[in-house]
């Protein structure tokens, strides 16, 4: 009689799946099976199912659909041009790049602070697009 022997990927501390690192060790969890902590690139913690890392379903916490987008990149590099000599904390791209992907940045979105002083992570934020009003909706 022979037995199968099941495929078990085990991942360990450090492990890079996509934008995810492992950060804590597997347990067992009904009825997902084996899930584990993982930190993304954004800074994002999650418990994330190994099954969907080892297969690459999940590549990172959501912020990837930003940082793999040329778009959003080249809008955000044009940002950083304009602010990184009126900046004390972003004389580094990959730091304000960081900081857009854990602060929320999506497409079409401007930089705004709150105090007229040097762009700080401390006093900025971002301020979505907003979409345009519908021509067929009237003041009431």
């Amino acid at each position: 009689m022979h037995h199968r022997k099941s495929k078990i990927h085990s991942v360990y501390l450090g492990d890079k799946f996509g934008m995810w690192t492992v950060i804590g060790r597997e347990r067992f969890v009904m009825p997902y099976g084996y899930i584990v902590r993982c930190r993304c690139l954004c800074g994002t913690e999650r418990d994330v199912i190994v099954r969907n890392l080892t297969t690459g379903k999940s590549k990172s916490c959501g912020c990837g659909v930003v940082y793999n987008s040329p778009k959003a990149i080249i809008e955000l590099w044009k940002i950083w041009q304009e602010i990184r000599n009126d900046s004390s904390g972003w004389s580094n791209w990959e730091t304000f790049l960081l900081w857009s992907l854990r602060t929320g940045f999506k497409i079409g979105a401007t930089l705004k602070h709150k105090y007229h002083t040097l762009y700080t992570p401390s006093n900025c934020f971002w301020r979505p697009k907003r979409r345009p009003r519908s021509p067929w909706k009237t003041k009431r």
